[in-house]
C-alpha cells in the first residue's frame, strides 16, 4: 500500500542533513543484521528461477531402501519400491517503496537518494534471513533438545543446576550425534548470539567451564568470534535478536544444528532490482525495490533444535 506525501522522505524527516552546521564526512549508516543465513552456504538449493515457470519450485526426492540385503537359503528377491515425492519452494514478491523530494535532496548536505537506496537494499536481505529463521524456528526437527536454564530480563540464564555453559555444549554434541546416528552430515551451527555468549567466558561457571581452553571450540583470529563447534561451521545468527531479543522462555530456540547439505532451500526468481521515477509534478524522485525470493525446509530430518 502506498504512504501518503507527508509520510515519505520529505523536509520533516530529512531536516538532520539540511545545514545548519558544518558536517563531517562520515555518514552512519543503519545497523542491520543480513547475509547471515541467506546466500550464505546454509541452504542445500540456491537456485535462480526463470520467468515463465509459476512461482513454485519443486524438489524431488526419493526415500533410503531399507529392506534386507540378502535371502536366507534358495529363494527369489521380493520386489520393493522408493517412494519418489517432492518438496515444494514458493516464491513470492517482496518490495519497500520510498518517494524524496527533490528541494531537500538539493538543501541537503550528502546524497540521500543513495544512502535510503542502500538501507533498503539491506532491508531485503535483512528480511530473507529473518524467514529462513522463522522456518527454522517452525521446522518439525529430527529432535529437539533442551537445555536446563531459560534467561531472565538481563540476558543471563536462570533455573540452571549447574554451568549453562556445559549444557549448551554438550547440548550441541548430542544434536551432532543425533544426526549422525541417522547418517546426516552435520556441519553447521546456527546459535542465537546471547546463547553464544556463555560459550566465550573464561571464568564464573559453576563447574568451571571454559570454552576457549576447549580444543573442540574454535576461535577466528582476526575477528575473535567461534568459528568451529566439533568441526561444524558456526553461525551467530543476529536476525534472531531482531526477531526475539531474547530466548526468555521455555521452548525458545537457541540453537540449531544441521546438515547444510539437506536441510532447507532458497529461490531468487529475481535478485533485488532498484528502480527510480523522477514525477515533475511533485518534484520528488521515487525509489523501489523488489525482489522476488522463496525459501523452504526440505528435509526437517536434518535439523536439531536447541531450545531453553
Amino acid at each position: 500500500m502506498s504512504r501518503t506525501f507527508t509520510e515519505l522522505t520529505n523536509d520533516a524527516n530529512a531536516s538532520a542533513w539540511i545545514p545548519t552546521e558544518d558536517y563531517a564526512s562520515l555518514i552512519l549508516e543503519g545497523v542491520v543484521c543480513c547475509g547471515q543465513l541467506s546466500g550464505n552456504g546454509i541452504t542445500a538449493l540456491e537456485y535462480n528461477m526463470s520467468a515463465g515457470h509459476g512461482d513454485v519450485v519443486n524438489v524431488r526426492t526419493v526415500t533410503a531402501r531399507t529392506h534386507s540385503c540378502a535371502t536366507q537359503g534358495c529363494g527369489c528377491l521380493s520386489v520393493t519400491s522408493n517412494t519418489l515425492s517432492d518438496a515444494k519452494i514458493y516464491v513470492y514478491q517482496w518490495g519497500d517503496y520510498d518517494k524524496i523530494c527533490d528541494w531537500t535532496s538539493w538543501k541537503a548536505n550528502g546524497n540521500i537518494l543513495q544512502a535510503v537506496a542502500k538501507e533498503m537494499a539491506k532491508r531485503m536481505c535483512k528480511c530473507r534471513d529473518a524467514q529462513i529463521w522463522t522456518q527454522l524456528c517452525g521446522a518439525t526437527p529430527l529432535a529437539t533438545i533442551r537445555t536446563k536454564a531459560v534467561w531472565t530480563s538481563d540476558k543471563v540464564p536462570s533455573g540452571s543446576c549447574c554451568s549453562f555453559s556445559f549444557d549448551l555444549y554438550n547440548s550441541i554434541v548430542s544434536a551432532r550425534q543425533r544426526l549422525s546416528g541417522y547418517c546426516y552430515n552435520p556441519d553447521t551451527v546456527i546459535l542465537h548470539p546471547y546463547a553464544a555468549a556463555f560459550l566465550y567466558y573464561k571464568e564464573g561457571n559453576a563447574a568451571g567451564f571454559l570454552g576457549t581452553y576447549n580444543p573442540l571450540i574454535k576461535f577466528n583470529e582476526q575477528t575473535g568470534y567461534i568459528s568451529q563447534i566439533l568441526g561444524m561451521r558456526v553461525i551467530e545468527a543476529g536476525v534472531a535478536v531482531a526477531d526475539d531479543a531474547s530466548p526468555a522462555t521455555e521452548g525458545d530456540e537457541v540453537a540449531f544444528v544441521i546438515d547444510s547439505s539437506r536441510a532447507i532451500g532458497e529461490v531468487f526468481g529475481k535478485k533485488p532490482e532498484l528502480h527510480s521515477f523522477y514525477d515533475g509534478k511533485c518534484n520528488a524522485t521515487e525509489l523501489t525495490v523488489w525482489q522476488y525470493w522463496g525459501s523452504g525446509i526440505l528435509d526437517g530430518n536434518a535439523i536439531v533444535t536447541v531450545t531453553s
